[in-house]
């Protein structure tokens, strides 16, 4: 039997064939046995309801929600089908399949989009949310106040958590030898995100792709466990102080020697030699190219084509804590948020 658990521990959430992948988390329950056991005619214990349903019913039409409007402020809304984490069901057609289009069509701000099954809230493919879903009528567009931004909790992966009415049609049922025993106990202890293949040598190319909620490397998920890297000697100031180059060999070892294996920085690193040092052991890159708003966003272009093509950099980061400082110029939430687009669309030519 598979299951994924509720909270780090043996409390199923909701089952799943043993043959099918249990996405957006780092761990899972497995039931396993020895071929000889599956001989025995010994009743195993009552596990819990296998029915997948979420621990809350979904918000009514009418009701007011902290992290959005009320549902009836929502245009567009197809059949007037919504579900929990303010998330509906809505048209296409007017917002070009885009949720961001859509969220900022009545002030809101696009926080997961996806394509619906059949007409409900059961999801059938996750996207960005500003990639357009076509040749469909309506999608799953999960919107949020701008003035909720870092007080609402994170948008649940709604593959994870159908209502009662959109339940699946229910596997066959196992026979009772088959019947998972799923009460706590040692065997069924979460195990350890998987780890990373072994680190190429520098230049060997490998595939970088983002599914659901994560980052694969050649097809196996990467378990981040990273830090914010910004050397600044004492006495100094950022960013004039800044000196990767001085301080990376040093921090690189001590980094290592506790289990890191990513960092984030600040400002850009454009010399390669910074990243070979992080890369020699086995440290991933998360390239901060553009945080102040004062600066063209066509500024982002020399920095990725230094090191785009370094085995180190797993990805780019525009923007800190924006919506709270305004890329540090003070810019409104919207004229911040068209600044990040721009910057992204140069990143990505």
């Amino acid at each position: 039997a598979a299951a994924e658990e509720m909270n780090e521990n043996c409390e199923v959430m909701f089952h799943a064939p043993c043959d099918v992948e249990i996405v957006g988390t780092s761990d899972m329950l497995c039931t396993c046995r020895s071929p000889e056991a599956l001989q025995s005619t010994t009743p195993e214990p009552e596990g819990p309801v296998s029915t997948p349903a979420p621990t809350t019913a979904p918000a009514p039409l009418e009701t007011t929600l902290d992290c959005c409007e009320p549902y009836a402020m929502w245009p567009e809304v197809d059949g007037g089908v919504t579900c929990d984490a303010c998330t509906a069901l809505v048209l296409t057609a007017p917002y070009g399949g885009r949720c961001d289009k859509y969220c900022e069509s009545f002030g809101h701000v696009c926080v997961a989009a996806a394509e619906e099954v059949n007409e409900d809230c059961m999801v059938k493919y996750i996207v960005e949310c500003d990639v357009a879903i076509q040749g469909t009528s309506d999608m799953l567009c999960s919107c949020r106040l701008p003035s909720s931004a870092g007080t609402c909790p994170a948008a649940p992966d709604p593959t994870l958590a159908p209502t009662p009415a959109q339940t699946p049609a229910p596997m066959p049922a196992p026979t009772p030898a088959l019947t998972p025993a799923l009460t706590p106990a040692p065997t069924l202890a979460p195990t350890p995100a998987p780890s990373l293949a072994p680190l190429p040598l520098p230049g060997t190319s490998r595939k970088i792709e983002v599914l659901a909620r994560q980052v694969l490397v050649d097809g196996m998920p990467v378990h981040l466990k990273g830090v914010a890297w910004n050397p600044v000697n004492k006495g100094g100031r950022h960013p004039s102080g800044l000196d990767f180059t001085g301080n990376v060999e040093r921090d690189a070892d001590i980094m290592a020697s506790a289990g890191i294996n990513a960092v984030r920085t600040y400002e850009a690193i454009t010399d390669t030699a910074v990243l070979d040092a992080l890369w020699a052991r086995g440290i991933w890159v998360l390239n901060s190219v553009y945080s102040y708003g004062g600066s063209a966003t066509s500024s982002v272009i020399d920095k990725v084509n230094a090191v785009k093509d370094h085995p180190s950099i797993l990805m780019w980061t525009i923007g800190n804590e924006w919506n709270y400082n305004g890329l540090y110029k003070g810019l409104s939430f919207w004229e911040s948020v068209s600044r990040l687009e721009e910057a992204a669309a140069f990143i990505k030519q």
